[in-house]
Order: structure tokens, then sequence, then C-alpha cells
């Protein structure tokens, strides 16, 4: 169990560490959340909501 967990968080973070190179990269882009959410694997509606919290 707690493999998985580390396995998941894991690919969460490789995941965020994307989308934020990306968002680095491309700072004085207009950037939209479709890009952003194929990036780390989600959908849109999932990306939309983790930002919100965040």
């Amino acid at each position: 169990m707690l493999k998985k967990n580390a396995k998941s968080r894991s690919e969460y973070v490789a995941r965020m560490n994307r989308v934020i190179a990306f968002i680095d990269k491309h700072l004085n882009e207009d950037l939209n959340l479709d890009t952003l959410a194929d990036l780390a694997l989600y959908s849109v509606r999932y990306k939309s909501i983790s930002m919100k919290i965040a």
C-alpha cells in the first residue's frame, strides 16, 4: 500500500513539475487551461478545481 501511495505521489509531482516548467517557459504568452490539463494528464475540470484550491 505504501509503495502505491509513493508511486502515485511521485507521478503527481512529475505532472505538476511539467506544468510549472511549461508555465515558466511561456510566461509571456496566453496560457489556457486545456493545455495545462493536457500536460498534467488531467481533465480540464479536475485542473480547474485543483487550481482554485492552490
